[in-house]
Order: C-alpha cells, then structure tokens, then sequence
C-alpha cells in the first residue's frame, strides 16, 4: 500500500494464516520453542549505558516518535557502548514510560552477534497495550511497542535489516533465490512468516541463529520441511552476521542530531522522505 510518500508492508497478527504455505513448522509459533534457549545459552555482551543529559535527539528518533504522538521532550536518549569489536556507540531512544528500560533494551540487543547489530542505526521502544514491533528498512531502525522482553522480537526485526541491507527494492525476501527455495518447501516456520516472503523471511532467520547458537533447531511438525530456506540464509549470512565475535565493520552511523523542542526542517525531512517500513509480528505481551 502506498501512503503519502511512505511505503508501508503491512503488518499480520499471529495466528492469522496467509497462503505462502499450508503447512507450518511450527503452529504455536517460535516464542516457546526458540526464546528460552536464546536465553540460556548467550549472554549479553558487556556494555556502558550513558544517558544524554541536553535537549538533542537523532532525527530518527523524534521523527519516529512524532509519528506516534510522543512529544520529543518525553523521551530519553542513550549512548551504548559494547564491550568488544565496536568502538562505536549505538543510540538508543525510548519513550520515559515505556514498559522496557533501557537496561533490558541494551541486554537483548547485545545478544545479537556484533555484525547483526552494525545493520541497526536506532533502537527505539515507546508504550503499548501489547507488544508489536516495526523495522524501517531503509533507515535501519528497529521500533518496539509495549512490553517487547524477547530476544526473537529483537532477532525478527534485525533480521528485516539484514534482508533489506538499506536498499528494499533489493531485498533477499524478493529474489529469485528465495522464492525458489520456498517453492522446494512445504512449509515456512509459523502464521506470521507465512503473510509474505519478508515476515518469512525475519522469521527463518530467527531458528537460523537458534541453530547457529545451539547447532541444531527446535524440532518441527515435518522435519525438512522449510530447509531450503534456513539453509538459503545459513549459506548466505551465517559466516558475515551470524557467527559471535569479530570486529565491527560498516555500522549504520546515527541520525543528524536536532533539538527535541525544534525543528530542524532539512534533517525531519530527510528521515521522512521514502521511509520503507516492514513490520514485525505482534506478540502476546509475556
């Protein structure tokens, strides 16, 4: 659907089934099947949190907030530096009230492999009844709604920036290569992956660092039977973004810096112009 000057990929609830498949891997969804072994077997990596104490904020940010009807000035923004690999802070922002503190929104963060994380520019989390997140794939931010604690959500939306890479129009989830491995499948992971080749996408890249963390994956309905997909971004991914450790190469730098309380026409417009957004799955809040 096209909006204004935005491009929007819908978002699907959960358990609403679309037609790529009519089979699924995994029917109650990867939540139980994935989040508790994420979270046994990684660890945070060690990191600083420093508050901005000024009136500026990423452009990014206050325009991601505006759109929700957040005022700037109700927000907080953090510098997180990691403690291995990267020099370079990621910027956080978040909403004051929103349900995860910025202590948790760095800790799920940084159970992503470094290179995962160089994809994302702004880690964003704001209120909501329930959680629901969003990827702005040619900015490479990650917004997240509500009480979003699970290390799948953060997986699912990096994992649209590794699709889109900053270029949409070029996405893996658009290739031959990937239509061609889900026309050899029967199946895909769940009910969100199966609303379009871009939810499927994310979601398979989600139980493809499940298996790159645990060495094997949780095990299906029919096994084999969305293989060629998982082995599609094995191949292509798991050695450059999957894999732990390295050194951090080609971090999406932030946005323009503006004043919460100003406007800074050139920077707001920049971020708004185009904006693609593909949006994750909306949880049940845990």
């Amino acid at each position: 659907m096209l909006f204004s000057s935005t491009l929007l990929i819908l978002l699907g609830i959960a358990g609403v089934q679309a037609d790529l498949k009519n089979k699924l891997a995994y029917p109650n969804g990867l939540h139980e099947k994935v989040d508790a072994g994420i979270l046994e077997h990684t660890n945070p990596e060690q990191h600083n949190i420093k508050k901005w104490n000024n009136d500026l904020i990423p452009s990014g940010c206050k325009v991601r907030f505006t759109e929700l009807g957040i005022d700037p000035k109700d927000t907080e923004v953090y510098n997180i530096t990691y403690a291995h690999g990267c020099l370079q802070s990621w910027i956080f922002c978040r909403a004051k009230n929103s349900p995860v503190d910025i202590k948790t929104m760095a800790s799920l963060f940084g159970r992503l492999p470094l290179h995962m994380r160089a994809l994302v520019r702004h880690p964003i989390s704001v209120p909501d009844d329930s959680c629901s997140a969003l990827a702005y794939t040619d900015r490479g931010d990650i917004l997240f709604k509500g009480n979003c604690k699970t290390p799948s959500v953060w997986i699912h939306e990096t994992g649209h920036q590794m699709d889109a890479m900053l270029k949409p129009s070029d996405a893996e989830s658009g290739s031959q290569a990937w239509k061609t491995a889900l026309s050899k499948d029967s199946c895909v992971p769940d009910s969100y992956a199966n609303v379009n080749a871009i939810e499927d996408f994310a979601q398979v890249t989600v139980i493809a660092l499940f298996k790159v963390i645990r060495g094997f994956i949780p095990k299906p309905s029919d096994p084999g039977c969305f293989n060629n997909q998982l082995n599609r971004i094995l191949d292509k991914y798991r050695a450059k973004y999957l894999i732990y450790g390295g050194i951090c190469e080609g971090k999406v730098p932030p946005s323009r810096f503006v004043k919460k309380d100003a406007q800074d026409r050139l920077a707001l417009e920049e971020e708004d112009r185009n904006k693609v957004v593909a949006c994750g799955v909306k949880f049940a809040d845990e």
